[in-house]
């Protein structure tokens, strides 16, 4: 498989264009909600199907056979290959798929034809859907949300319709010749729905120039709440590698990745990087992120203070808030008053939100050049992040008859993100052309000390240099 890069691109919009794109952001979100309440009417109805029902049983009391041997012969079973090709009718029948979905949007975009392509349905609507069905339907996912206000922020298209490179607001091109001179056309070709807007290209960025004269496969237009105003980007996906970057003072290599085993015991709060210059123990947790979540916890107090005080009638006497209202014998939902304060408030706690995801990225991107400086043959352990962040289920009891907490390294891996870094790790490993990160099961009942995470390290190094 080709390697596939993202490069991101600062827009230059005026304020009718950015008015356009929230118009047509919201459509897409409107759009979306519409098709998906008819699908979970459809998903309800099949669920419903009593050969749905009997076949959806068999498999999954294979699946419950905790002997693997046993399981394999289950499936093997006539039984079982028939239920399967029973639910495959009935995915069929009831229109479950991704091309059924790519179809099917059409029809709801056909009113909003001048603000929404098709190919931009397709990849913003259909795709994201049908992503949440699969993981509901073939995965472990319990539910399928339907999108809030503003939660849409990108919009997406091949490239040849609906989003379009153009080179002098004239003809369009998904390999640029040169990084200048080029421009973001979003809308149909009808007239006066078309904007354009060029792409701020730093001239001294040799990186984001490389980049961009590339094969484009996907263009994406992406708004990001900065502050208090919306900034706009393209995002670019280009079927190459990132490209190797230089110090223009001395030519050489940034960030070089050097030949040797290297060998890693991650958990939720350090790094244990051993290798054949000794070994380094890195604090995954940067203090910075502990002063911010502080300042978060103040702006939650006041927003619930906030709250209550602008909505006494949606709290019952005990301060907890009540399950909706009964008007005229119907249910209806709650109605929230929000204070101008509390708006501030929010977007200054979304703000630094925002602030701590970044300084984490950078984080992550810093501490896995330094461990390609080391070696580019790497062993780890294989740690389940999901697991730890998971609140116990068991209530426990310690020897004073105290109920004990039930979290578990839920916050440690939020200001961590130690699978990130993995992911970030092993992405730069692939596009240099390396084998990928070699993760290796461990004792999980073991107690993580220091001198437990060195132990591991040099066991894991061992077994590369073995």
């Amino acid at each position: 498989m080709a390697s596939m890069s993202v490069v991101t691109i600062p827009l230059k919009t005026r304020v009718f264009e950015e008015d356009i794109i929230n118009k047509r952001l919201e459509l897409c979100r409107k759009v979306y909600n519409n098709m998906l309440h008819d699908k979970l009417k459809t998903l309800r109805k099949m669920e419903h199907d009593k050969d749905y029902i009997a076949s959806k049983e068999i498999i999954i009391n294979t699946y419950k056979c905790e002997n693997k041997t046993e399981r394999n012969r289950l499936k093997k079973t006539e039984q079982y290959k028939n239920a399967q090709e029973i639910q495959k009718e009935k995915y069929k029948e009831y229109g479950f798929s991704e091309y059924a979905f790519a179809s099917d949007v059409l029809k709801y975009i056909k009113p909003f034809n001048s603000n929404i392509t098709a190919t931009a349905a397709t990849y913003t609507i259909s795709k994201p859907m049908w992503a949440a069905f699969e993981k509901y339907l073939f995965a472990d996912g319990k539910m399928i949300h339907y999108k809030s206000f503003n939660s849409i922020s990108s919009v997406a298209s091949d490239g040849k319709a609906g989003l379009k490179i153009v080179v002098n607001n004239k003809k369009s091109t998904r390999k640029p010749e040169s990084p200048f001179g080029l421009s973001l056309k979003y809308g149909s070709n009808r007239a006066g729905k078309t904007i354009n807007m060029p792409l701020i290209v730093d001239k001294n960025d040799f990186y984001m120039q490389e980049m961009i004269c590339n094969n484009i496969k996907v263009v994406r237009l992406v708004r990001r709440k900065i502050k208090t105003h919306y900034k706009y980007y393209v995002q670019l996906t280009v079927d190459t590698a990132p490209p190797i970057k230089y110090d223009r003072c001395t030519g050489e290599i940034k960030n070089p990745i050097n030949d040797g085993n290297v060998g890693i015991f991650i958990d939720t709060r350090k790094i244990t990087l051993c290798h054949k210059n000794g070994l380094k123990q890195i604090d995954l947790i940067d203090k910075r992120q502990i002063k911010f979540e502080e300042e978060i916890g103040n702006i939650n107090r006041f927003l619930d203070n906030s709250r209550r005080i602008s909505n006494p009638e949606n709290f019952n006497e005990d301060g907890t808030i009540k399950k909706g209202i009964v008007v005229d014998g119907q249910k209806r939902k709650l109605h929230w008053n929000n204070s101008n304060n509390y708006k501030k408030a929010l977007a200054k706690k979304a703000d630094i939100q925002r602030r701590l995801a970044e300084q984490r990225k950078i984080r992550a991107g810093e501490i896995t050049n330094m461990i390609l400086s080391l070696g580019n043959n790497i062993i780890c352990n294989n740690y389940n992040f999901k697991a730890a962040q998971m609140r116990k289920k068991e209530t426990e009891i310690d020897e004073k008859g105290k109920i004990k907490s039930k979290k578990k390294a839920g916050k440690a891996i939020s200001y961590s993100a130690p699978a990130m870094l993995l992911t970030i790790l092993n992405n730069k490993l692939v596009a240099r052309g390396y084998n990928e990160i070699y993760k290796v099961e461990v004792d999980k009942d073991m107690t993580i000390t220091d001198q437990t995470r060195i132990l591991k390290a040099q066991e894991l190094y061992m077994q590369l240099e073995n």
